[in-house]
């Protein structure tokens, strides 16, 4: 017997069929928590928490220009009380002067002594001093509330179009708290803080609990190429191009780069797939109880904060309509003061000019009258404040004074996780 030989036509044998040889991998991959992190609460825990952080801003915002409009309206009925008061000094100085020209006719007429004439004259001197020194506080109160409005100090000059009044107000302590409820910017941050509170306790429950995840694979490869030359029966020696002798190869025909895609999502192609249930039991979470500790702890606090907030505000609607009672009846004495001390000047100037009484008598009526319009002009103004710190309690100041906060209280309307 003979000893076989291979054939010499082997000698282009390659070890790879195509060549060159292009690929082509698509893998899909599904992960699903079961346990921890598992939920939509969770999921949207996130953005519900910086959704809350914004409108906290806007009602911190809200707050914030509530006071600064609560300040510009103090200091403009400060403003307008001193130029009022002014008026008042300027007034009881008109008087005063008439009073030394009436002093020094009945001088020259023998009817009252020199004494009275001095008395008189420096009552003038003593009364524009003030009006002067009255003056300066009247630019001060004006600079003030320039810079609250910031308005250029040199240039601007700010004349109010109000004076001092007391209009009709209904007071009612019930109602007022009612509204406040609804609209302080202060309350609505802290109940969106209690439900910002409450989506990080929900997550940090979440996160105490094991991890199970369900884990899904599916994959498709693609092959394209040149087939080598490779032969057909060894014992022939005979070579073809892979693929071209086995009826249905995937290498049949299959040259272009892009061919290794041709096989995908079809039954020509390779696809493999896995399924997988992985859980991890942590021997002692603490890290996770802590933080579930401390979210508990700090949504009881904010709780607390609006209980507290709570008598804060009914406090203060109680102080404003307590100061605004005290303020009305303040007006009403002070009115009825001053028509007793003008009643009283009428009678002294008539004692004067019989000469029953003296100049330094008529000054002193002057002086109480002055003091009685002084009284009823702050007593006005201290109800005017006392109003708007009752509207700032309510939390309707901004809107009294068409005042816009915009994107505040309404981010509830904007849609919300």
């Amino acid at each position: 017997m003979e000893p076989f030989q291979f054939p010499t036509k082997i000698g282009t044998l390659s070890p790879q069929s195509l060549s060159p040889q292009f690929s082509a991998t698509l893998d899909l991959t599904f992960s699903q928590p079961l346990l921890r992190d598992f939920g939509r609460e969770v999921v949207l825990t996130r953005l519900r928490i910086a959704q809350r952080d914004h409108e906290i801003s806007e009602e911190n915002l809200a707050t914030g220009v509530s006071t600064l409009v609560f300040e510009v309206v103090q200091a403009y009925w400060n403003l307008v009380f001193l130029r009022e008061d002014l008026e008042t000094r300027r007034t009881s100085l008109g008087l005063a002067e008439a009073l030394l020209e009436q002093t020094e006719t009945l001088l020259r007429a023998g009817r009252v002594t020199e004494g009275n004439v001095h008395q008189a004259r420096a009552a003038v001197f003593e009364r524009r001093e003030d009006a002067i020194r009255f003056e300066n506080e009247v630019a001060r109160a004006e600079d003030r509330l320039k810079v609250l409005l910031y308005a250029d100090l040199p240039t601007v000059t700010l004349i109010p179009g109000d004076v001092l009044e007391d209009g009709p107000t209904d007071l009612d302590q019930q109602r007022s708290f009612e509204r406040a409820l609804g609209a302080r910017p202060e309350l609505a941050r802290v109940r969106k803080e209690i439900e910002q509170r409450g989506h990080e306790t929900t997550f940090a429950s979440n996160q105490t609990r094991p991890r199970l995840d369900l884990n899904l694979e599916y994959g498709m490869s693609g092959l394209s190429g040149h087939p080598n030359q490779t032969p057909v029966n060894p014992l022939s020696g005979d070579l073809g191009r892979a693929g071209d002798t086995v009826p249905g190869s995937v290498f049949a025909g299959i040259t272009r780069p892009l061919g290794a895609f041709d096989g995908f999502f079809t039954g020509d192609g390779f696809d493999n797939w896995s399924v997988e249930l992985r859980l991890e039991l942590p021997l002692r979470n603490r890290t996770a109880e802590a933080r579930l500790a401390d979210a508990n702890l700090r949504l009881r606090e904010s709780e607390a904060t609006l209980l507290s907030l709570h008598e804060q505000v009914m406090l203060q609607i109680r102080d404003a309509i307590r100061t605004m009672t005290t303020a009305r009846q303040s007006i009403a004495a002070a009115r009825e003061a001053i028509r007793a001390v003008e009643e009283l000047l009428l009678a002294t100037r008539v004692r004067f000019q019989a000469g029953l009484a003296t100049s330094y008598d008529v000054l002193g009526v002057l002086d109480t009258l002055s003091q009685a319009r002084t009284r009823e002009l702050r007593a006005l103004m201290e109800h005017n404040i006392a109003q708007a710190a009752l509207q700032v309690a309510e939390g309707s100041i901004l809107e009294e004074y068409n005042v816009e906060v915009r994107g505040s209280s309404g981010a509830g309307n904007r849609g919300s996780f």
